[in-house]
């Protein structure tokens, strides 16, 4: 059987996408490769995202357990139900006495459906944000477009120069060692070249509809949390929020980009259909990679 050390160092191998290590440096073999390098680089980069925090689920599930920590001492919120009717959250203590106070779950959930009201888009803002991010995202391919051109002529460049160096080679006015190693740079910088090429035509044709059915999801949070079990309520919470933390009833909290900008929107009722330099910062996708690479948009 694969033990988990075994299966790691398969996943980490570079030769499974067309590149093997050799001296401690990676050159490109002539076998054909079984996967993308950005579905490798991918992998590599949940793995090392893995948190080492588990939690025992046993018994009822509780929307807040393991999400929020204590603002006074660090330490774990828990959850309680008392008389099989009442939810309380506090802190657990494990660091000893605590200023914290209980706090009924109701008045956590409160807050957070204060904040799903300015998530909230107008139909008219939300027709009006679509069509920018589509506008944005054609703006980015001819970018893409005209990138991978200018590869392809430092590829092509390189190309020649190796041929060349071979003439030179044969005609001896160049060392076989001082070909050898020529070559060997050259054929590094193709290889990070291609690799450019691959990442530039990754990018996911299917942003604009992606982006687009986000906004809608984020516009109804607070109809799909009320109407959600237990462990979807989680996810959409760890999917807007990060670094929440409770002090006293006030539950505080950081809005994951580009959800602070739509709530700050909201806050002030303020969406401009035509979109304002602010807007269409958060409107813009990564550069070189496709949607999936990002935790967040």
């Amino acid at each position: 059987p694969i033990n988990k050390t075994h299966a790691a160092r398969i996943l980490e191998n570079p030769f499974y996408y067309g590149e093997m290590a050799v001296k401690g440096k990676l050159y490109k073999h002539r076998y054909e490769p079984l996967i993308e390098r950005w579905l490798s680089d991918k992998c590599r980069a949940v793995s090392e995202g893995r948190t080492s925090t588990k939690f025992m689920s046993k018994g009822k599930q509780y929307i807040f357990k393991g999400l929020i920590h204590c603002a006074h001492c660090g330490c774990m919120v828990t959850s309680d139900r008392k008389k099989n009717k009442y939810t309380y959250l506090c802190c657990n203590r494990y660091k000893g006495n605590c200023d914290s106070v209980r706090v009924r779950e109701e008045k956590v959930l409160e807050q957070l459906n204060e904040l799903f009201d300015h998530l909230r888009i107008p139909d008219k803002a939300l027709v009006s944000l679509t069509a920018q991010i589509k506008e944005s995202f054609e703006y980015d391919q001819k970018y893409y477009q005209s990138k991978m051109e200018l590869v392809k002529k430092d590829y092509d460049c390189i190309e020649r120069r190796i041929k060349t160096m071979y003439e030179d080679r044969l005609d001896g006015r160049i060392t076989t060692e001082e070909y050898d190693k020529r070559v060997t740079e050259y054929k590094t910088k193709q290889a990070e070249l291609n690799h450019r090429l691959q990442s530039y035509a990754q990018t996911d044709k299917s942003f604009p509809t992606t982006v687009e059915a986000v906004l809608n999801l984020v516009s109804q949070a607070d109809k799909l949390f009320e109407s959600s079990k237990v462990d979807e309520k989680r996810q959409l919470i760890n999917f807007l929020l990060s670094n929440l933390l409770l002090e006293g009833q006030k539950l505080h909290y950081t809005l994951k980009k580009p959800f602070d900008v739509i709530a700050e929107c909201g806050k002030k009722k303020d969406w401009r259909p035509r979109g304002d330099s602010n807007t269409r910062s958060w409107l813009r996708r990564p550069v070189l990679y496709p949607l999936s690479y990002g935790d967040t948009l």
